[in-house]
């Protein structure tokens, strides 16, 4: 999550940039946030690495995070504030005693609202220090490619937390953001007037870059020619020429990326350096970075398995190993290193199987992903996610026991990912053969209670019903069977969330007039139905993930339709829900009794029956509850 991966600038590079950058930063007046945009492709991670690097040489850089999409945990916000504050606590070690003292005194902060999080972890521990232990020092705290965090309304509001506590406090902080020109980053930095009073805008495109590629490909080249004597042995010097070098610095068009991928291309691709060269510099001007692309990948299509290789690694969710896409993919591990190694100009690939493989630019992927751009190339989506699926699924019912923890990568990914892959299939129109008969083999199996345990245990239980409560809609109305199986994939997540909390006194009869309910009650409703105190029916906030009980007992207890009826379904079904099972005779038999004891009670308060404020709204709709009781089966 921080620079460890990232490289920095070229030595001689960006200086102009850096310099303001670091002028910014350590100006005692300057705005507290700065956000460097620029195009895909323009070097702005590598700025920001510099940046960083500098500040860790005179000990002023609080902390980094390095956001990345389709990258796990780092293109969410779960674990942004809690790493913050982790490398603060090692920058500035009256911080550790603070933040080390809020987490005993509330171990619970982690999982608190953003804006909690935030004021107990950072914001607070930085108000509480004193102006001789910062020594009047002002620390940078570097967040990378925000626009490649996955939750935007989260981007959003820590953004306007972040504005707030900087228009009221004078911490000795600065914030460096790095992000592409996306829209909704420039609405939440520059056109909202509080946080762009606050805010140092810098657009990278506004520096000339042309000399600094000139200066990377020229060292570049020179290294290339040094490791390929033998081959350039007779080849006209300099290579390249003066001309040569100017047309590959103007086919940059400021851009680093290509600069770094021809130079790449050039001195991995297949064919002797000079051949290499020449293909880049026979390129169409105004489509380098494209045709580049392009070019690298028809040379590799010639190998069997090249597509689903490129395809999983450009889809997945987390960068992926040699070992776990050996085992995602049904294919031969030689295989599968061959197709890496043709397209290594683009990629990294390991030294070792286990560490992953990274896609040197996000550009790639945004050129895959785009039919128009990449034609015949672009990747199919709606196939590569369902193969996804399948696989991931084949693994947990085929590799995994569901005895042991799983300490295999592939079957980790595939425990966490195989929802939102089905999900990003949008198939619902025909689910593959393939995918139907996993899911079958996958909802029947023994290892299907023991991955719910351990997305219990991951804390990814409560996410996990949401996405399938969601993927059992979109497929109600075209797929019956795997609405079905999606149902019933859901029983064991219910029956975790479910089994301890129906220990709790009263929280059964409560739940079951719930789910019975011809519309959403509120606690004080079941709470006179029921005959029970009102913190009796507030025992239902323990299954918030499931049912929202608001904070005032007069309003509606609100209850996601398409779980409840699944709920509910699950619930009135001994032979899925065992021990919870409850009968809906015997039930609506008892709310009956309860609204019109109910009833009697409140007619005592309203002889007259009328329906004006106070009880006799109430007295109406136990009425009409208590005869649609009644006209169910008993």
């Amino acid at each position: 999550m921080s620079f460890i991966s990232k490289t920095r600038c070229f030595d001689g590079t960006r200086k102009e940039v850096i310099s303001a950058l670091m002028q910014w930063k350590n100006d005692i007046n300057a705005r507290p946030m700065c956000l460097l945009s620029g195009s895909a492709g323009r070097g702005k991670s590598v700025v920001s690495k510099s940046i960083a690097d500098s500040c860790t040489d005179d000990n002023t850089l609080a902390a980094s995070f390095f956001f990345l999409r389709r990258a796990g945990k780092r293109s969410e916000f779960r674990r942004f504030v809690t790493t913050l504050a982790f490398q603060l606590t090692r920058v500035i070690p009256k911080v550790k005693h603070l933040v080390a003292q809020a987490l005993r005194e509330d171990p619970s902060i982690p999982s608190q609202t953003l804006a909690d999080q935030l004021q107990k972890l950072i914001f607070g521990p930085l108000a509480a220090l004193s102006a001789e232990e910062v020594s009047d020092r002002i620390f940078l705290i570097v967040v990378d490619a925000l626009d490649e965090c996955d939750e935007k309304e989260t981007v959003k509001e820590f953004i306007g937390i972040l504005t707030s506590v900087c228009s009221s406090q004078r911490l000795p902080l600065r914030w460096l953001f790095t992000s592409r020109s996306e829209e909704h980053i420039r609405q939440i930095f520059l056109n909202h007037s509080t946080t762009k009073a606050q805010t140092h805008a810098v657009e990278l495109e506004s520096f000339d870059a042309e000399e600094d590629i000139r200066l990377f490909l020229r060292d570049r080249f020179a290294t290339i020619f040094e490791e390929n004597r033998q081959l350039l042995d007779g080849v006209q010097q300099p290579w390249p020429s003066a001309e040569d070098l100017e047309n590959l610095v103007g086919k940059s068009t400021g851009l680093f990326i290509f600069a770094s991928t021809l130079a790449n291309f050039v001195a991995k691709g297949k064919g002797p350096p000079d051949r290499r060269l020449k293909v880049v510099l026979q390129m169409d001007h105004d489509h380098g970075l494209d045709q580049l692309y392009e070019g690298i990948l028809r040379n590799a299509t010639e190998f069997v398995c090249f597509r689903q290789v490129l395809s999983t690694l450009t889809l997945a969710y987390e960068e992926l190993s040699i070992d776990v896409l050996k085992s995602i993919l049904p294919l031969d591990g030689q295989d599968v290193i061959y197709a890496l190694m043709s397209i290594q100009s683009i990629i990294r690939i390991p030294s070792v199987n286990n560490e992953p493989i990274r896609i040197f630019h996000a550009s790639l992927r945004d050129f895959l992903l785009n039919k128009n751009r990449s034609r015949d190339l672009s990747i199919d989506q709606s196939l590569t996610h369902g193969t996804f699926a399948t696989n991931c699924l084949r693994i947990l019912y085929e590799k995994w026991n569901g005895h042991d923890y799983p300490t295999d990568t592939a079957q980790q990914y595939a425990i966490k990912y195989w929802p939102r892959h089905l999900e990003d299939s949008h198939n619902v129109s025909g689910v593959s053969s393939e995918l139907r008969t996993a899911l079958r083999y996958f909802s029947s199996s023994q290892t299907i209670g023991p991955w719910a345990k351990i997305l219990v245990d991951w804390n990814m239980a409560d996410l996990m019903m949401r996405r399938i409560v969601k993927l059992n809609a979109n497929y109600a109305g075209s797929d019956k069977e795997i609405a079905h199986i999606l149902a019933t994939i859901l029983d064991p997540l219910y029956t975790l969330s479910l089994t301890e909390v129906s220990k709790i006194a009263g929280f059964r009869m409560v739940l079951e007039a719930l789910m019975l309910a011809y519309e959403p009650p509120s606690v004080k409703y079941l709470s006179n139905i029921l005959q029970l105190e009102v913190q009796d029916v507030h025992a239902l906030e323990v299954i918030q993930s499931i049912i929202h009980v608001p904070s005032t007992d007069n309003e509606p207890i609100q209850l996601n339709k398409l779980n409840h009826a699944l709920l509910r379904d699950f619930l009135v079904e001994k032979s899925r829900s065992g021990d919870l099972f409850f009968d809906p005779v015997l039930v609506h038999g008892s709310l009956a009794v309860g609204c019109l004891r109910a009833l009697l009670r409140n007619l005592k308060w309203d002889p007259f029956f009328t329906d004006k404020q106070g009880q006799s709204g109430e007295t109406s709709r136990m009425l009409q509850d208590t005869q649609d009781a009644l006209k169910d089966p008993l």
